[in-house]
Formats: C-alpha cells, sequence, structure tokens
C-alpha cells in the first residue's frame, strides 16, 4: 500500500486588507488576525476556545516570523507558518502548510480546506511518500542504502527505528504497529521517503532504493561441514534483531548471499509511489470534491 504520509505547500496569499476586514475587538494580537484569515474567523474562535491552538513567533532567519499548530481532539495537528523571515518584500508574505493527509481529510477537518483555498495555485514543497509492508520489523532486515553516510537506529519501549540521510531527503524505516497501539509483533511496517519537490515534479531518481529482506520465518541451511563459526554466529544474531548496518563490508557482503536464499527482498514499486503523489496533487488542484464544502 502506497500513500502521501505528510506534504509541505507554499504560497504567497493577498492578505494586504486583513486588518481592515475584521472586528479589533476579536483580538489582542495582530497574529490572532492573521490566522483568522488564513482559516476563517468562526473556525479560530473554535479552536482558541477548545485551547486546540499554539502560537509562537521566531525571528530565525531560515524560519517565520508567525507559527501555529492547531490541534484536534484525536491529536492529529497541522501547522502554519507566516511571513518567512528572509522575506524583503511587503505586499504578499510566504505562508507554509504542513500536514498528514492519511490522517486529516480536507473536507472534514476544522479549518483546513479554509486555509487550503488560501494556497492556490497549489505549490508543493516537499513531501513524504510511504509504503506499508504486511510484516512485523522484527522479520526484516533493513540494509543502509549506498552513497548515504547518516544513519540512525532508535529504539523505545520496543518500537524499533531506522533513519537514512538528512532531513530534507530522509528515509525512515518503523513499526508502524506500534506506532498505532497495536499488540506487540502485529505485522506491519512502513517504510517513508522524504522528497524535495520543485514546480510540483519528482521522478523515480529522487527515491533513494533501499533493501529489506523478508526473512519470514525461513530457517537458514548451512551444511555443517562448510560452516565459518564466526560468520554463523554473526547471521544468527542478524536473523535475531542485530543491526545488519554495524557489521564491516566483508561481513555484511558474506550475510546478505544467506539472507537471498533464507528470504525475499520486499518489492518496492516507484510508479506506484508516483502515481500516490499525482493522484493527491491532482486532488488539491482539483478542489471540486473539498472546496464546494467552504461555504
Amino acid at each position: 500500500m502506497y500513500s502521501v504520509d505528510m506534504i509541505k505547500l507554499k504560497s504567497y496569499p493577498d492578505l494586504t486588507n486583513y486588518k481592515g476586514q475584521l472586528d479589533k475587538t476579536y483580538f489582542n494580537q495582530e497574529h490572532e488576525i492573521i490566522i483568522s484569515e488564513l482559516i476563517g474567523l468562526d473556525n479560530y474562535l473554535k479552536f482558541k476556545q477548545a485551547d486546540n491552538i499554539t502560537y509562537w513567533p521566531s525571528k530565525k532567519y531560515s524560519g517565520y516570523r508567525h507559527n501555529w499548530k492547531l490541534e484536534y481532539p484525536d491529536k492529529n495537528s497541522f501547522y502554519i507558518g507566516y511571513r518567512h523571515n528572509a522575506e524583503k518584500f511587503d505586499r504578499k508574505h510566504q505562508l507554509s502548510v504542513k500536514y498528514n493527509p492519511n490522517k486529516l481529510e480536507i473536507g472534514f477537518h476544522l479549518g483546513l480546506k479554509e486555509l487550503i483555498s488560501k494556497c492556490r495555485p497549489i505549490c508543493v514543497t516537499s513531501v513524504d511518500l510511504a509504503m506499508d509492508i504486511n510484516k512485523n520489523i522484527n522479520n526484516l532486515v533493513i540494509e543502509k542504502p549506498k552513497h548515504i553516510e547518516k544513519y540512525k537506529y532508535w529504539e523505545e519501549k520496543g518500537a524499533k527505528t531506522h533513519y537514512f540521510g538528512s532531513r530534507k531527503n530522509l528515509i525512515k524505516v518503523y513499526d508502524k504497529a506500534m506506532e498505532m497501539g497495536l499488540k506487540q509483533g502485529y505485522p506491519l511496517t512502513r517504510i517513508e521517503w522524504t522528497i524535495p519537490v520543485k514546480n510540483n515534479l519528482i521522478n523515480k531518481a529522487q527515491i533513494r532504493d533501499i533493501r529489506i529482506y523478508n526473512l519470514g520465518g525461513y530457517q537458514i541451511s548451512i551444511q555443517s561441514e562448510k560452516v565459518d563459526k564466526t560468520l554463523n554466529a554473526i547471521l544468527y544474531a542478524v536473523m535475531n534483531g542485530y543491526d545488519i548496518n554495524y557489521l564491516t563490508d566483508y561481513q555484511r557482503r558474506k550475510v546478505k548471499k544467506y539472507l537471498h536464499s533464507a528470504g525475499t527482498l520486499v518489492d518496492i514499486d516507484k510508479d506506484l509511489m508516483l502515481k500516490s503523489f499525482y493522484d493527491y496533487l491532482e486532488y488539491l488542484q482539483n478542489g471540486t470534491s473539498w472546496n464546494q464544502l467552504i461555504n
């Protein structure tokens, strides 16, 4: 299963008249007027009354002057940044929106459809593409992709996560079942690729290759007279959860030969991944199914 797991949009909405359009008695600060224009006055007041909106200013050069996190009762949320601190013009300011389409539906989540309508024409700057594997992460051997130097492994309360690459071009493999609160050992692992987007275009070359072996409960057969005791111990450790990426290049090559005989290489269909992105982009650009719900 392939999907868009996170998306980041950029636009320059015309809010030059926002100060004169609303009754100042509703607001104590300028940023309240701005967010009311972006998501709608009634929606803002509902978020504020429920105490589900967090605001913070920033002077960081690479960040935004105004920042908001808006949260729903189910704890899902989205981010808004407005007026980039590197801007040098005064009329239209940059708007940044980040949310997870797998968790938030534009046509039904409070304020989101009004906000996305302010992002037209749609300009995607970053996307996370996801692939779900119906196997528990403990039955998978995940090999660090070539030409990626940065690697981090994290484990907390039995939930394992592998990070490959940098934040702007990242591959993340983690125990999705544990994240969803399912019982330990449930067969669900997710791979996510964070991909920078330019001119609303991405291609297969941007989706970095990663090798994941599904052991699937298979047993490795080694003829006793040819057993390399050191290799056998290393192989046993990998089969029982030791991270293959911590092996030397020589050890990893040897182990991979046996992995090919013991399990199967997980198939990653980049064409379907691209389709999931372009289908969602078309949904955003069209807007017929959700924009009509604004009024």
